[in-house]
């Protein structure tokens, strides 16, 4: 599975491939490789959970590579993959992204060690980020609901992190009282304001 996308900054478009690599009981490896314009390599792998013993439940290439997005401050597209090992189950993204020549990851903000997207059902709880700009600077807002009143309604909180001098900074905090569980899942789950290309 590969797709094009300017992953370095330097204006031209890059290649990224996922390739499945091993299959296990438990997880699946994929491969994930940058080719750049300048037809520089770099490399790395990554697991995703599964019960890899029904065919099944078993995920492609393509159903783990999301697509690309510029999340940071700094020049190129990051890359987006999916390591969940549900589709209806709480949802973890990482992002990669290329930094001197090499992959590594990009932690979303909020993330502590896991470094992860993470979003929640709307089952279990509204999970999502709405990106934007504060002047020139990329800007994030991580929102965390859970059910109140049974399922019916949800509250929380939407914690905004901006990217400044390579990393994110944690900012303001802002309760989300009680609202609706349709009114939060439209306003406030997944990702907003960016498109994965």
């Amino acid at each position: 599975m590969s797709k094009t996308a300017d992953l370095n900054g330097d204006g031209r478009r890059d290649t990224a491939t996922v390739s499945l690599v091993t299959i296990r009981d438990t997880h699946q490896t994929f491969r994930l490789t940058v080719t750049t314009a300048r037809r520089q390599a770099a490399t790395t792998t990554f697991t995703v959970p599964c019960m890899c013993d029904s065919s099944g439940d078993r995920r492609t290439p393509r159903d783990v590579h999301l697509g690309f997005a510029r999340v940071d401050g700094v020049p190129g597209d990051e890359i987006f993959v999916d390591l969940s090992s549900e589709p209806f189950d709480a949802w973890e993204y990482a992002t990669y992204t290329l930094r001197n020549g090499k992959l590594q990851r990009l932690p979303a903000p909020g993330s502590g060690r896991s470094g992860l997207w993470g979003k929640a059902y709307p089952l279990m709880g509204i999970d999502g980020y709405t990106f934007s700009k504060a002047g020139r600077s990329p800007q994030v807002v991580r929102h965390e609901l859970r059910p109140v009143r049974g399922f019916s309604h949800f509250s929380g909180t939407s914690t905004t992190y901006t990217w400044s001098r390579g990393d994110w900074v944690k900012g303001g905090v802002k309760r989300v009282e009680p609202i609706t569980a349709k009114a939060a899942e439209n306003t406030y789950f997944g990702f907003k304001g960016i498109a994965f290309r």
